[in-house]
């Protein structure tokens, strides 16, 4: 405890944005070990507030976006993630962590796509997962059932690649035969 309060300390006297998010994040990893991050999350609003995104900080994208979405303010979330003014399918393909992020965003914000940002679909992201070796099908297919309900189009050919995929499945994916009718039924 006397460590997080010696950085909340520290995080409101120092004048550097720099040092700022480093304590931050090291309070966000102390908050995460016991399992109170979403309480220091809400806690640190105004000191996330008063950091604003810069190249030097792009390390810091992640963790402040996600402190962000937490706190439901999904505009200062986008702002952070889109800073840097890439095009965003490439920046998808190259960084799983951008990528769970913009599928993050999708279920959170349903005003996402309204946004002036040219944002990839839904399908595009998840493909991307699709085709990553360290993305466990079951979470993929998690996320489309997700999507499913709450009526974001799922491509049928992607329901299809988990239809053709469930007898390879292996026994540690739980899809039980409603599930397997429910892809059946989106792959056509």
């Amino acid at each position: 405890m006397d460590v997080r309060v010696s950085l909340f300390y520290l995080i409101n006297n120092t004048i550097s944005d720099i040092e700022r998010a480093k304590l931050l994040n090291l309070l966000w990893l102390k908050a995460k070990e016991i399992n109170i991050e979403k309480a220091l999350y809400e806690i640190s609003l105004n000191s996330i507030n008063s950091i604003t995104p810069q190249r030097e900080l792009s390390w810091f994208t992640y963790p402040v976006t996600r402190a962000l979405i937490s706190n439901k303010k999904l505009e200062e979330a986008k702002n952070w993630l889109f800073f840097i003014n890439n095009d965003f399918k490439d920046r998808a393909i190259l960084d799983l962590n951008f990528c769970k992020m913009l599928l993050l965003l999708y279920v959170i914000d349903p005003d996402l796509k309204k946004s002036n940002f040219e944002i990839p679909d839904i399908n595009f992201l998840l493909n991307v997962l699709n085709n990553n070796l360290d993305v466990k099908k079951e979470s993929i297919y998690n996320l489309m059932i997700t999507f499913k309900a709450l009526n974001y189009d799922v491509s049928p050919i992607l329901w299809e690649k988990f239809y053709n995929e469930f007898e390879s499945f292996s026994s540690s994916f739980n899809i039980n035969k409603t599930n397997l009718f429910l892809i059946l039924e989106q792959s056509l």
